[in-house]
């Protein structure tokens, strides 16, 4: 007897790099190694020495995090 589907573990979805590029609007590679060091940027994991991936689920954390806090600094006021 196999076990119901909602038993099963859920599997986690990783993105490679440049599937992370096009995700944030074709970004450069210098873009994301300068967002992996600041913190809270997901860390990648590496996979087979240089090949490197990112949690789906951590970007997704990231991008909510990014998007409810407040700015770091002041937004650019344009007055007509």
């Amino acid at each position: 007897m196999s076990p119901a589907t909602s038993e099963l573990p859920q599997l986690k979805r990783y993105l490679r790099v440049a599937q992370v590029r096009e995700r944030y609007g074709s970004a450069s590679d210098e873009w994301i190694r300068r967002k992996t060091r600041e913190a809270g940027f997901p860390q990648p994991f590496y996979i087979d020495g240089a090949d490197r991936f990112w949690s789906v689920e951590e970007l997704d954390a990231w991008d909510l995090a990014t998007l409810t806090r407040e700015p770091t600094r002041p937004r650019k006021v344009v007055r007509p």
